[in-house]
């Protein structure tokens, strides 16, 4: 998530809550549908969201609280990195030209008088809002669900349940060429249960898990 690639589709302009969608989708197979909610606290929903779209303060509450919730308590993992497009573009920090200090990207805290008492980003201290019962049995994180940075944010992801399946299923839908019914039924096999287990246990070594996986016979079910 601090690579070059994908600071250059996920961070390059908007607001960042890009980065978030695109960890949840390429890390936990996760699309939005799958993880918003309408329940969740609006704490962290910044000042650029209209609390009253149109003068409908119900489409705030049933449609955009539903992702803005989840969206804008995550993403100051990402709030000291920025796509720079222009000049040296291995630079993916946002740094003050004058003091050359890391400080939060300016696109966190912009447009603030469209709902003035909204969050505002100070640090890159985040908390996952994804911990209710529902979300837990989804996603089985199993360390801590706030911190601060993006090592952090990253070993959150990469230390739940969900993303041990995730990349399983991903390489064997890849190396089986699965459809995505075949891919969702795969997800019932033992056989598949068991390289799941495994990856974590081998550390998430990527070659030890196609090696497996061309060795089983997922490919032929």
């Amino acid at each position: 998530m601090s690579s070059i690639g994908f600071a250059k589709r996920s961070l390059q302009g908007g607001t960042n809550r890009r980065a978030v969608k695109a960890a949840f989708d390429l890390f936990l197979c996760s699309k939005v549908d799958d993880w918003k909610d309408s329940q969740l606290e609006t704490t962290y929903i910044a000042r650029d969201i209209d609390r009253n779209p149109g003068g409908n303060r119900g489409a705030f509450n049933s449609n955009c609280r539903s992702c803005h919730s989840v969206l804008d308590s995550l993403r100051p993992a990402f709030a000291y990195y920025d796509y720079n497009a222009m000049g040296d573009p291995l630079r993916v920090a946002s740094v003050d030209p004058f003091t050359s200090k890391t400080i939060v990207a300016r696109k966190y805290n912009q447009n603030g008088t469209i709902y003035p008492e909204g969050f505002i980003t100070t640090s890159d201290s985040w908390e996952n809002l994804l911990v209710l019962p529902g979300a837990q049995e989804r996603y089985g994180w199993r360390g801590p669900t706030s911190g601060r940075g993006l090592m952090a944010f990253g070993s959150m992801i990469a230390n739940s349940k969900q993303f041990q399946t995730c990349i399983s299923k991903r390489l064997v839908s890849a190396i089986c060429d699965f459809d995505e019914v075949e891919s969702t039924q795969i997800l019932e096999s033992p056989e598949f249960k068991s390289l799941v287990d495994e990856f974590r246990k081998d550390g998430y070594v990527i070659k030890t898990l196609i090696k497996k996986i061309a060795l089983s016979g997922l490919c032929q079910k």
